[in-house]
């Protein structure tokens, strides 16, 4: 059976979207990685116009329950600051997706998925 993945999309604001990585060209850019490592995406979250200082963002919410009712085996991010800005966020999210054993993949961090 092939394995479920989430793409996950963050931005904070319009000029981010325009000047950065637009949540469509992140959508692309991880969509590309996660069907080349052989996964099936089965929905694409998106967080627009929200910070990264918080874990408390409808589409983390989403992601969140996805991994805790075992519909998804992956998650797919271009970085990792668009899970979260800080160091203690990003390592409750780390230990959180592993305790759940869903893979986390940062497309433009090879090495520190």
């Amino acid at each position: 059976m092939q394995k479920k993945a989430v793409i996950y999309c963050r931005v904070s604001t319009d000029k981010q979207v325009e000047d950065g990585l637009s949540l469509d060209a992140q959508e692309r850019v991880c969509s590309d990685t996660a069907i080349k490592d052989g996964f099936r995406i089965i929905k694409v979250i998106k967080d627009g116009g929200v910070s990264g200082g918080t874990l408390n963002r409808p589409g983390m919410e989403e992601l969140k329950k996805l991994a805790e009712n075992k519909v998804i085996d992956a998650v797919y991010m271009v970085h990792s600051d668009r899970q979260a800005r800080d160091l203690m966020g990003h390592l409750e999210m780390r230990k959180f997706f592993k305790e759940r054993n869903v893979k986390q993949s940062f497309v433009f961090m090879p090495g520190i998925d």
